[in-house]
């Protein structure tokens, strides 16, 4: 379906081709898996580079036992996405920006949250220049290349369907998603909380609704004054993404 970003079934088609079964979800399974370990060896350098291998340890060890962790290991495009997003942050941190572009082009060609690292890894690189404009190099443009995966995911929309945003209309009438204000998402789930006469619906949904937004917030403010400002960047998008989104309303509703 048009609603998915390309890059994790392209990769699930290419594992396939080493791994010959007939259930297409083992390749998934072994991507999404080989992705999450990726994705943990990325974190543990990028924290350890900002805050001590002692750090990168506690990093690693509770980004796995998180309960959403889960995730990682099924055939979600999660680990791909993550992957892909912490091992760009951990090149620019580098200045190594030919690598940093292109997993960040690869990025946003796995999912649409992709689009929220080209303002924050932009700030990195002008902040290592010290905000002067003449310690600009060639290697700036090299950040262009970050857009080039969701061009590709427009284009393919547009190839198949005659309109470049046509996922975002599948979104809407199939799955009931769209940006809008977090209050209602928050007013629903509160109300769940009382209303739902089931108890592990009430905690489930609209329970770790809630708790989720508290956590992110605190996380968002606390990160204003700890991290660089590419993380609280990266961070603060993030949270419109996922709390600015219809989904959290939808899945509240879906408890009734």
């Amino acid at each position: 379906m048009i609603v998915f970003f390309p890059l994790y079934p392209w990769t699930i088609y290419l594992a396939h081709i080493f791994i010959r079964v007939q259930d297409w979800h083992v390749p998934a399974l072994a991507v999404s898996n080989i992705c999450c370990a990726g994705a943990f060896s990325y974190c543990f350098l990028l924290t350890e580079k900002e805050s001590g291998r002692r750090a990168a340890k506690a990093a690693v060890f509770y980004f796995s036992i998180f309960p959403t962790a889960y995730f990682l290991h099924v055939a979600y495009s999660e680990s791909i996405f993550l992957f892909l997003t912490i091992g760009a942050f951990y090149y620019a941190r580098q200045a190594r920006w030919l690598a940093c572009a292109l997993l960040g082009m690869l990025a946003t060609s796995s999912r649409l949250a992709g689009l929220v690292i080209m303002l924050p890894l932009g700030f990195e690189y002008f902040q290592q220049t010290g905000f002067r404009w003449r310690k600009i190099s060639w290697d700036a443009d090299l950040l262009a290349l970050i857009p080039i995966g969701l061009v590709v995911y427009l284009y393919l929309n547009y190839y198949y369907f005659g309109d470049p945003l046509t996922f975002l209309q599948f979104q809407r009438e199939q799955f009931f998603r769209y940006l809008t204000s977090p209050f209602p998402a928050i007013k629903d789930n509160l109300g769940s909380l009382t209303s739902d006469p089931v108890v592990h619906r009430r905690v489930m949904l609209g329970g770790s609704q809630i708790a989720a937004i508290i956590l992110a917030t605190a996380g968002l403010i606390i990160a204003a004054f700890r991290l660089r400002p590419c993380y609280t960047i990266y961070l603060a998008l993030s949270w419109i993404i996922i709390f600015c989104d219809t989904g959290q309303f939808v899945r509240a509703l879906w408890a009734h």
